[in-house]
């Protein structure tokens, strides 16, 4: 908000949607915004992108639609299996289900404004470790948002956001070059959490090892784990999660 109020932008333009705002802010916010990036630190605030458009009303971008079809693929929805996410994100690819994209669109944002808040509650409250070779972050069950967070797509974008935010903020001079480790409860009632692990912030290669490395960490403790995802994510069992981190420790 300090952003937008530096911009000159009053209160009722910005909570309405950008087609609804006055024609000399539409013509002048991608200006005032580039204009004022630097002074926040914000890089690459504007950049290119493919454009969609459907009749005279709706238009996106291309991270728009990665965002709404990511919201759907991660549903937060119970009563819904994962075959009915990846259909439902299919779906909202078609120009006669605009609808559906607008409804993911809107989750999107709400997956936005959690990232945002639970990094600040992370910065703020000092709730980043620093485990030797790596730093690490644990989600505990009740935090607000943390259903967010419950799907591998929607934590990495979580934990790829906190670790920028933690080295442009903290005096550990070391934290450009270490790694993140996160993890956030996926089931209660399974007793299941969920791993992830980034590369450094300073790595150009974002090749990620951290899927051989929990592998590893697993057989070694003789933890029950879960390595199905598409990415280097781990679903462990939740009473061994510490225990992982400190093997994931040993073996750096």
């Amino acid at each position: 908000m300090e952003f937008l109020a530096d911009m000159g932008m009053p209160l009722v333009q910005v909570k309405q949607k950008f087609t609804s705002m006055d024609v000399e802010f539409k013509a002048n916010v991608e200006e005032w915004i580039e204009g004022r990036a630097q002074k926040y630190n914000l890089q690459r605030i504007v950049f290119g992108s493919f454009h969609t458009q459907y009749g005279y009303r709706n238009k996106y971008c291309a991270m728009d639609i990665v965002y709404a079809t990511t919201a759907l693929l991660e549903s937060r929805e119970e009563t819904k299996t994962p075959s009915d996410r990846f259909l439902c994100a299919l779906d909202c690819l078609s120009r006669s289900n605009v609808e559906l994209l607008l409804k993911g669109v809107e989750s999107s944002k709400q997956l936005m404004t959690a990232i945002l808040n639970t990094v600040n509650g992370f910065i703020d409250m000092h709730q980043i470790i620093s485990a030797g070779p790596f730093l690490y972050g644990f989600l505990q069950q009740g935090t607000p948002d943390v259903k967010f967070f419950a799907r591998p797509l929607c934590l990495m974008m979580l934990a790829r956001f906190l670790l920028h935010a933690y080295v442009v903020t903290t005096r550990n001079k070391k934290a450009k070059s270490l790694p993140l480790v996160l993890s956030v409860p996926s089931s209660v009632a399974e007793g299941t959490s969920i791993l992830i692990g980034v590369p450094p912030h300073s790595e150009e290669c974002q090749k990620n090892l951290f899927g051989k490395a929990f592998e590893q960490a697993a057989e070694k403790t003789g933890s029950r784990t879960s390595h199905d995802f598409f990415d280097t994510s781990s679903k462990f069992n939740s009473a061994t999660v510490t225990k992982i981190a400190k093997t994931l420790r040993i073996s750096q």
